[in-house]
């Protein structure tokens, strides 16, 4: 029941985001997306997307085997721990922490919930982007992870080839810092800094907490 509260006001306050983002009126309090956790499922529509909406998050792994990558890729991030010998003393932390990790996620299942979970929330709401704001529909999911797949580097892969106008960069961090979001973003700009010249025009949105309408939500 907290849960779904809680992801209740966080709809609440991404309608708002949607107005300030595309210039459209948000929806009411009564026609917020309701959370579906019957099932997940990814857009298979064949009409080419014209903009795209990435949720970044640190990310999680979705199984045990993947908790050595996930901890080594946190552990060599400079935006969080610059020290030297990095990308020695990083892989060593992250296999003497691996163990201990694995059996927290056998505790919680296996693995990490937050794919689940990012794919009901943004499938829905692209769904209700389409419906809000026909100007820049349709609107294509993406889920970009700093430190788990499917990786932010592989998802600008996927933009890239999809041809998209317009991507919004939609951070899902409860908080702005450097090594939260600004870690993120700092991986899209390499990503673009190394492959060159891209066609996307690309908005920001990094300290959605700061909406004045989530309080009052």
């Amino acid at each position: 029941m907290q849960f779904n509260r809680m992801a209740f006001s966080v709809f609440s306050n991404v309608s708002r985001l949607i107005k300030f983002c595309f210039g459209t009126s948000s929806p009411s309090f009564s026609e917020v997306l309701r959370l579906n956790t019957r099932h997940v499922h990814v857009r298979t529509d064949e009409t080419r997307p014209k903009t795209g909406v990435l949720m970044l998050n640190m990310g999680g792994p979705s199984t045990t085997d993947e908790v050595y990558d996930f901890l080594r890729r946190i552990f060599t991030d400079k935006d969080i721990m610059d020290i030297p010998l990095a990308s020695v003393l990083g892989p060593w932390i992250a296999r003497q922490r691996t163990p201990k990790v694995k059996e927290r996620y056998v505790e919680i299942g296996g693995g990490s919930p937050i794919l689940k979970w990012t794919l009901i929330q943004g499938n829905q709401m692209v769904e209700r982007l389409d419906a809000m704001s026909s100007n820049s529909a349709p609107h294509k999911l993406y889920i970009g992870f700093r430190y788990a797949n499917p990786l932010i580097e592989d998802t600008l892969d996927q933009i890239e080839k999809d041809g998209l106008e317009r991507v919004v960069a939609f951070s899902q961090y409860p908080q702005y810092s450097c090594s939260t979001t600004g870690s993120s973003l700092n991986a899209i700009y390499r990503y673009y800094r190394s492959k060159g010249f891209s066609n996307v025009k690309w908005s920001i949105i990094d300290r959605w907490p700061t909406n004045e309408g989530l309080i009052d939500v």
